[in-house]
């Protein structure tokens, strides 16, 4: 495959441990995936631990992802959330420390960061002062045609922070839900947070069950039922 038509995913791989089993997970990792389902050629910038957890998780998504990146962390353990149901919702806790949490820009991630097409991430790996100086290593050897796009994914304890602002600074495509938006609204002041987004860029708001909108220069309403 030519230079450029490669999409590099930068970000976690973790397991969600439910009550009835684990399922492999990370909005990184499910991203490309399906991108992979999709029939492109996609290479995952990952970091688990030399553990059962991660052996496995490489193994199933090398089924669809290129995992040639992906990175093995003698020391910390692969990333998991424990999911409980309370009173029928499901309550996640992140466990932190984790190998994800230190994804490097090695020279090899450089390299095909700077020769592909699409850059996606999200901003949970750059939490950490490691995690965040090395996806900044890897976001400046993004060619200037280079389309990044921005998962968000915030928590409820989340916080602003440089980690957030320069993501969103660096994206030209931005995906956040509706709990995520009023949070980024209330952070910042924005009385309307969809306007202060979409400066220059594409934004894409999923409503859950319910679709999603996108804003570009028309705004596209997108139905769950037809093919969301």
């Amino acid at each position: 495959m030519s230079t450029g038509q490669a999409v590099v995913v930068w970000g976690e791989v973790l397991w969600d441990r439910f009550p009835d089993g684990a399922r492999l997970g990370g909005a990184p990792a499910n991203v490309a995936w399906h991108l992979g389902q999709a029939g492109g050629w996609v290479q995952l910038v990952t970091r688990v631990g030399d553990d059962d957890d991660g052996h496995r998780a490489l193994a199933e998504l090398d089924e669809l992802v290129d995992v040639s990146l992906a990175q093995i962390d003698p020391e910390r353990a692969t990333g998991e959330v424990t999911v409980a149901l309370v009173g029928g919702e499901p309550r996640y806790t992140l466990h932190p420390g984790r190998a994800w949490e230190r994804i490097a820009c090695t020279d090899a991630v450089a390299t095909a960061v700077g020769e592909a097409g699409v850059f996606v991430f999200g901003t949970l790996s750059q939490r950490t002062r490691e995690g965040l100086e090395a996806w900044r290593a890897a976001a400046r050897a993004a060619r200037s045609t280079c389309l990044c796009v921005c998962d968000i994914n915030l928590r409820a304890n989340d916080q602003p922070s440089a980690a957030i602002d320069d993501s969103l600074a660096s994206a030209n495509i931005i995906k956040v839900n509706d709990r995520e938006l009023a949070t980024l609204a209330d952070w910042r002041g924005w009385a309307d947070p969809i306007a202060a987004l979409r400066q220059g860029r594409i934004l894409v708001v999923t409503h859950g069950a319910d679709g999603s909108t996108l804003y570009g220069q028309e705004v596209i309403e997108i139905a769950r039922g037809r093919g969301w």
